[in-house]
């Protein structure tokens, strides 16, 4: 099944560049905007932060006179349009990045986790922004909520 586009994108095209030190290839779009982004028909409670997009990158390289198309798939994308979405944006895009499955259909995570799981999660995130963990004290106020 071909992906669905649900939106129109300008700054989308950028040169491709090598670094040797690593031998990979990058792109910066620095002025990737997105327009006219179709949402999907929300299920109850859902919230627009809850929707998640994957940006598909291709390009075609040719070598010793043959063309090999390339693709890759994003991890999965939230797209806000104010900041008052942003936290619950991250909030979507933490679960996914922690609790998914590799192997698994685009998007499905479980609805539900085992707390120590969670905390596991938190704590890290905690510990990317502040430097430090969270302390046992910290760890059981959450884990009574």
């Amino acid at each position: 099944m071909p992906p669905e586009c649900n939106g129109k994108m300008t700054g989308n095209e950028c040169q491709m560049e090598f670094d040797a030190s690593n031998r990979s290839f990058s792109a910066n779009f620095s002025n990737l905007v997105i327009h006219d982004n179709k949402r999907s028909v929300k299920k109850g409670s859902e919230i627009v932060a809850d929707g998640k997009y994957a940006l598909l990158f291709y390009t075609t390289a040719i070598y010793k006179g043959y063309a090999i198309n390339c693709w890759a798939l994003s991890l999965p994308i939230v797209v806000v349009v104010h900041d008052n979405q942003a936290s619950k944006g991250w909030a979507t895009i933490t679960w996914d990045n922690a609790f998914s499955e590799i192997e698994r259909e685009p998007f499905k995570v479980p609805e539900r986790v085992h707390y120590i799981k969670l905390l596991e999660t938190l704590n890290l995130r905690f510990a990317y922004y502040t430097g430090r963990q969270l302390t046992a004290e910290n760890l059981e106020v959450l884990h009574k909520k």
